[in-house]
């Protein structure tokens, strides 16, 4: 599936990973 959120989505999910480190 790919929306015009998808981008938006995986920026967010990798900032959430690097906050967490």
């Amino acid at each position: 599936c790919s929306w015009n959120g998808s981008e938006q989505w995986k920026l967010i999910y990798k900032e959430a990973l690097v906050i967490n480190m």
